[in-house]
């Protein structure tokens, strides 16, 4: 189950504690002892108007018009920044043998934008890759009705032990000559949060680069 955003029709008791169930099931088994994360990107005011939380303030991003293709690809932003900045979660906590975690797992947790991360796990002669999760609290799951206590599956996929990885830019604008002549593209480690490797995407490689045969879960 994936909330959909929140719409300022109903006022939202901003001192009303929030509470996240995470069902993680993989091939219909619960799958226990798995760390999630969960950061909290922004706060949100009674009308559903959002301020970016101080931990994430210095990253150029919107929250506003999000389709489901553009959150999942803030959601994948925002963990790389996370990984390579070792941002701290608000909260971490990991499922029981029924495959799930709720939060909070310490303080109360209240109205916002969060993001819930988990890092690869292997699986027989798989890995696991958990995706990024980022949703508004409270929920409008039903049309009109706000939800204060949710429960959400994230998303996976299995993969082999070794991948390839592209990183690329594709330009929106109309006007070339405002573009920068080169941008630089970090490859982050998620096992020790380290840089990998760093390279340089311009129109001499067509503002694309492939890293290939790599490890899986590093």
């Amino acid at each position: 189950l994936i909330p959909k955003e929140t719409k300022a029709a109903s006022v939202i008791d901003t001192e009303r504690p929030i509470s996240i169930s995470v069902f993680y099931n993989v091939d219909k088994r619960p799958m226990p002892n798995v760390e999630f994360m969960l950061y909290k990107v922004a706060e949100m005011s009674e009308d559903g108007e959002k301020t970016i939380t101080s931990e994430f303030t210095d990253y150029a991003f919107s929250l506003d018009n999000l389709d489901s293709e553009g959150n999942k690809n803030l959601a994948e932003t925002l963990a790389g920044y996370i990984a390579r900045d070792h941002i701290t979660p608000i909260d971490t906590g990991k499922t029981g043998r029924n495959g799930i975690v709720t939060f909070p797992k310490s303080e109360s947790l209240f109205c916002g934008v969060y993001l819930l991360l988990s890092k690869n796990h292997i699986l027989a002669n798989e890995v696991c890759n958990i995706q990024p999760m980022l949703f508004e609290m409270p929920s409008m799951i039903i049309e009109n009705e706000l939800e204060y206590d949710i429960g959400i599956s994230p998303k996976y996929e299995l993969i082999g032990r070794y991948t390839n990885i592209t990183a690329f830019i594709i330009w929106r604008d109309q006007f070339p000559s405002d573009r920068p002549p080169q941008v630089e593209v970090q490859l982050i480690n998620s096992i020790d949060n380290t840089i990998h490797d760093t390279v340089v995407l311009s129109p001499a490689n067509g503002w694309r680069y492939t890293w290939n045969q790599l490890p899986i879960g590093s």
